[in-house]
């Protein structure tokens, strides 16, 4: 399910979908587990980790390395640059009224656009482009 960045976004589709879910997360660190606060909850990240590790009697990169085999290996990157306001709204503009057809010699598949500018590309990768609504800041 896709929601606008945010934890309370998150926390909100699980408490609204209780049956559909068991864990929400996001970049920063945020976690939390059906059943548990609507918020996110870094101890209990870390606890689950400690549990996952002690329970299983394997290291954490053993235990990364089996993650990676049952779902993927996933990379992620984010990018943040500081633009003038004249480079922001012209940013703000390009992406609202320009749909690319591909980025870096890649098509694009698919466009979501519930919180900035997410770009689906035809080997199931993805880029996306939010524009800060308080500061002079792009992340990518």
């Amino acid at each position: 399910m896709l929601t606008p960045m945010g934890f309370k976004y998150i926390g909100e589709v699980m408490m609204n979908n209780p049956d559909k879910f068991l864990i929400g997360g996001e970049e920063s660190g945020g976690l939390t587990i059906r059943g548990h606060v609507s918020e996110k909850d870094g101890i209990l990240a870390c606890l689950l980790r400690a549990e996952a590790t002690a329970m299983s009697k394997k290291s954490v990169a053993s235990l990364l390395k089996d993650i990676k085999k049952l779902v993927g290996e996933t990379l992620t990157s984010r990018l943040d640059f500081c633009l003038s306001s004249e480079i922001m709204n012209i940013s703000r503009s390009t992406l609202e009224t320009k749909h690319p057809k591909s980025i870096a010699g890649m098509k694009v598949q698919k466009s979501i656009t519930i919180d900035g500018h997410k770009f689906i590309l035809d080997d199931s990768t993805w880029i996306g482009f939010r524009l800060s609504g308080t500061e002079p800041l792009v992340r990518i």
